[in-house]
């Protein structure tokens, strides 16, 4: 047993073994919650939401999460075919037989490794997407049309992934023995972009910021956020931009000057209380040091995925473990750019997909602190009024299974924040009691 070869498999066969008895709880769990909750819509939501819109979302729900399976199942069966089952061997040979060890040939390897993969998953993503939502008629369009339209989309996808696939093969060679400082780099930039670089300039610095006008709703957020300790701050508004659904409103500072922003679809439907828990949700990640905790983790993470990853890959008994020829796959001690990129495009989010839950555990351990500093500075009903009335999410339950809800969303679910909010504003009065 003290054999690496062995030990390896071991781990690898464990690890495929978890990936498929997670995924299948989580069909099996969220199946079962969507048929017990069928009938009851949560009571938040009791006044915004109808009997057959709830029953109509907890069907569609169940209908995702059976295709995700299946496309799980795939990527386990092609996981394996490529590895235990010799795969990888025979597209090694393959390509070493036409193009030798060049770049070309680590191109082909990739591009026959992955395509496989990419076509499953576009018939899956035309499944649980367009077609189901026309079935459930959260879309309208005629059905071939939209079919043909996918089809060129996911095509035109596919070019582009496969030029960027090239350039990061040829970036891999580039690094030799430190490829893996190349990825390193990039997933600290991608970290940097998502906690400081992207919301400065796409929120904090928009050039379409305008300032809220001066109305007594602009003075009572004013004192709200001096009571936080942002004294002065500038209040803007701002159309939201594409894409951005972390949070409703932002607060940062710009040139030595708190600003807080707030969108305009959200400052349009909230009340003055909704208001003032919107702005304590927003101050939340400044006092705590959300940004600072998360640009941590995530970079220790990091750190320690790529170079576990770098320490892998240039050991000749992690190929054999895996059924992979280590005399193909290493050039001189170094992993070939083309397996390196097929391993992580088909078997790394198979074999490492239970980080998904650290990496979500974390993510939504800050969500909760969020909720309980804006419960302490706006009170349960306002909170929970605010985060009711901005729940965009008309198609998906809103009784996910506490499983599938931590494999699939880094925040916590609508409903379960509200119950973390009343069981939170509970304790705080059975403290008062005591005291």
């Amino acid at each position: 047993m003290s054999d690496p070869i062995t030990l390896t498999r071991l781990s690898f066969i464990v690890l495929i073994g978890l990936f498929l008895l997670v995924r299948g709880l989580m069909t099996v769990t969220e199946i079962h919650t969507a048929e017990s909750s069928t009938n009851t819509v949560p009571e938040a939501f009791a006044s915004k939401v109808s009997l057959e819109r709830h029953r109509r979302s907890v069907q569609y729900t169940a209908h995702v999460i059976q295709y995700e399976f299946l496309s799980a199942l795939f990527g386990t069966v092609l996981c394996l075919l490529l590895t235990l089952a010799g795969g990888f061997a025979h597209l090694l040979h393959l390509t070493d037989a036409f193009w030798g060890a060049t770049t070309a040939a680590s191109f082909v390897l990739a591009v026959l490794a992955w395509t496989p993969l990419v076509a499953f998953d576009g018939v899956i993503n035309w499944l649980k997407g367009d077609r189901l939502n026309l079935t459930y008629g959260y879309e309208t369009g005629d059905a071939n049309a939209r079919l043909r339209t996918h089809v060129v989309r996911s095509v035109a996808g596919s070019l582009f992934g496969f030029a960027f696939l090239w350039w990061g093969l040829v970036l891999i060679e580039a690094f030799g023995r430190a490829w893996w400082t190349a990825g390193l780099a990039l997933s600290l930039l991608a970290v940097l972009w998502s906690e400081w670089i992207g919301p400065y300039v796409r929120v904090l610095t928009n050039k379409h910021l305008h300032p809220m006008p001066e109305t007594p709703r602009r003075y009572a957020l004013r004192g709200r956020l001096a009571d936080m300790g942002f004294v002065d701050a500038e209040i803007m508004l701002l159309k939201r931009p594409e894409g951005w659904y972390e949070s409703n409103a932002l607060l940062g500072f710009v040139r030595g000057r708190a600003r807080f922003v707030l969108f305009e679809d959200t400052d349009a439907v909230v009340t003055d209380k909704e208001l003032e828990a919107v702005a304590a949700l927003a101050a939340a990640p400044v006092v705590q040091h959300h940004c600072r905790n998360r640009t941590l983790f995530f970079s220790i993470l990091a750190v320690l995925v790529w170079e576990t990853l770098g320490w892998l890959l240039q050991s000749s008994w992690f190929y054999d473990a895996l059924h992979i020829p280590s005399a193909l796959s290493l050039v001189n001690g170094v992993p070939r750019s083309g397996m390196v990129v097929a391993l992580l495009l088909t078997v790394l989010p198979v074999a490492l997909y239970s980080l998904v839950f650290v990496l979500h555990g974390f993510t939504r351990y800050l969500a909760y602190a969020t909720d309980r500093f804006a419960l302490a500075r706006a009170g349960e009903d306002a909170l929970i009024d605010a985060i009711v009335r901005l729940h965009r999410d008309n198609r998906n339950s809103l009784t996910p299974n506490p499983l599938y809800s931590l494999a699939n969303h880094r925040r916590p679910h609508v409903t379960l924040r509200v119950r973390a909010v009343k069981e939170a504003a509970e304790r705080l009065q059975r403290d008062a009691h005591r005291t």
